[in-house]
């Protein structure tokens, strides 16, 4: 039972770990390309996986 919750705790980690580094690439993108850039990346990448 503890190896499926370390596993689980495991995933979580790393699924927050990757939504940090992908919240700061999207910060640097918006800091070196401005909000025009931003504003597709939202449209195009972000906005499809909400709808």
């Amino acid at each position: 039972m503890t190896c499926i919750k370390e596993e689980i705790e495991i995933l979580t980690l790393s699924i927050c770990t990757l939504q940090q580094e992908m919240e700061n690439e999207v910060k640097e993108a918006c800091l070196n390309y401005g909000s025009q850039f931003f504003f597709t990346i939202r449209k195009n990448v972000i906005e499809p996986f909400i709808l």
